[in-house]
């Protein structure tokens, strides 16, 4: 609508000094109009560079997100270095369990990232977005034709993470990957495990000497134990990949 104004203004500036006659109407109509005219230009320039008729709205969104891939009892989220001095990340993880292709935060000049550790075994995302959006329907009416409603001033995304789960960048995460995948490296995992889960057993019934008889107990232990073996071993060679 300003640029109509804007448009309406010059012409009316135009013919007020080519077709009208009388000396007083001329000047006066042009005044009008050439007053009309140059205030469209100020708004403009000032709804183009300083926002005006516009306010700063922020949202805040949470959701709920999953690890990209699990070794047992870890879970791993990942992130990607950007930029030259590597001080910012994109992270990558699962909007929903078992998702094939996981999604990633933003990668651009407006989105900061960062992590809070949280005591809950649940992780979530949430994101508040600072934009530009215009103070009344005026002036929406006004200079909407600028398409710069809700126009993003700045993004950040904040991942609450458990302590539990291993932060790992794509590169870690791969050597991660190869170094499980090794028969080598299995059979060590495999003799680790057996050997703590032995160490525990027996130090349960040392403590508790009816579990040596009660078949389905131990059965069940020797499962939480194999498991919390399992974890601590994995996490051991996480910290061997970070240290390299």
């Amino acid at each position: 609508m300003i640029l109509l104004i804007l448009t309406i203004s010059t012409i009316c500036f135009f013919i007020s000094y080519v077709y009208v006659a009388e000396k007083k109407k001329r000047l006066l109509t042009a005044a009008i109009s050439a007053f009309v005219m140059l205030l469209s230009i100020f708004m403009i320039v000032a709804n183009f560079y300083s926002h005006y008729g516009m306010t700063k709205t922020t949202s805040i969104k949470q959701q709920q997100i999953y690890p990209v891939s699990t070794f047992g009892e870890t879970k791993l989220i990942l992130y990607r270095p950007i930029g030259t001095k590597g001080k910012e990340n994109v992270w990558i993880y699962a909007s929903k369990k078992n998702q094939k292709t996981p999604k990633h935060t933003q990668a651009n000049e407006y989105t900061s990232n960062k992590v809070a550790v949280s005591p809950d075994e649940q992780a979530y995302l949430k994101t508040a977005e600072t934009r530009w959006t215009y103070k009344s329907k005026t002036y929406k009416f006004l200079f909407g034709i600028a398409q710069n409603n809700k126009q993003l001033i700045k993004r950040i995304n904040t991942l609450i993470l458990p302590k539990s789960w291993e932060r790992l960048s794509v590169s870690q995460a791969q050597r991660l990957k190869k170094r499980l995948k090794s028969s080598q490296a299995q059979a060590q995992l495999k003799e680790q495990i057996s050997r703590d889960v032995k160490t525990e057993m027996a130090a349960k019934i040392e403590e508790n000497p009816s579990l040596a008889k009660d078949q389905a107990a131990q059965a069940a232990l020797i499962k939480q134990l194999s498991a919390q073996a399992q974890k601590k071993a994995v996490e051991q060679i996480i910290n061997e990949i970070k240290k390299d």
